[in-house]
């Protein structure tokens, strides 16, 4: 009976990377030159003030999307799928090292295991042992080293033992240091900063963009 169950199981995965893999040929990464006449592939700019949808920027220009599996495992440089135009809706498991690590497009699901890393959006429930990285996070970021958003649309709870860093969030930090440009929320920490925005920082300093910081509390406007 475990056997029967290992083998069904072996087959699905199997079958799963096989259909990816054709299906995924032929996509180009945004901002990627095809090769022919059609040009350029443009992702669409983050702008806080005007919501972007997956169908803005994941299109081919042969009229396809990025590719999905609603499964990979990560090893190091290594990945299944191996191709890193793809995005994972489901579980990604990694097995890789911060910068080491076998990146995708993004990942909308459960990220756990050592390092996470994407190039677009990370969304769900991130929980990884050194970090999780990417253009944006949507959901629950946990890691025991540090999160960081490089875009400036990120909705999260980002939760890091060192540091938690985005360029522009809705939610909450917490961590032992804090950094938003733009924040509306919350940070808590031992040293929280941000530029501008709406929110409260809580901890032993907090800069909140003014020139001058606050102990205990601050306000982040």
């Amino acid at each position: 009976m475990k056997k029967s169950m290992l083998a069904g199981a072996i087959a699905i995965i199997t079958a799963t990377a096989a259909f990816g893999q054709g299906y995924g040929r032929g996509v180009f990464k945004p901002g990627e030159t095809t090769g022919s006449n059609q040009g350029r592939v443009e992702r669409s700019q983050y702008d806080r003030t005007k919501p972007v949808e997956r169908r803005d920027y994941d299109h081919t220009p042969g009229g396809g999307h990025v590719s999905m599996t609603p499964i990979s495992l990560t090893a190091l440089n290594w990945g299944m799928p191996y191709g890193r135009n793809w995005a994972i809706c489901g579980l990604r498991l990694n097995l890789g090292l911060p910068g080491i690590t076998h990146p995708y497009e993004s990942v909308y699901g459960l990220d756990a295991g050592l390092s996470g890393e994407t190039f677009g959006e990370s969304g769900g429930v991130l929980v990884n042992v050194f970090n999780n990285t990417a253009r944006n996070m949507y959901g629950i970021a946990a890691a025991g080293l540090w999160n960081r958003a490089t875009g400036t649309d990120s909705v999260a709870l980002q939760v890091a033992a060192v540091f938690n860093s985005s360029e522009g969030l809705d939610g909450v930090q917490i961590g032992l240091v804090n950094r938003a440009h733009e924040l509306h929320g919350v940070q808590i920490g031992l040293v929280n900063t941000a530029v501008h925005g709406g929110g409260l920082q809580i901890g032993l300093w907090n800069d909140s963009g003014t020139g001058v910081g606050s102990p205990i509390i601050g306000i982040v406007y």
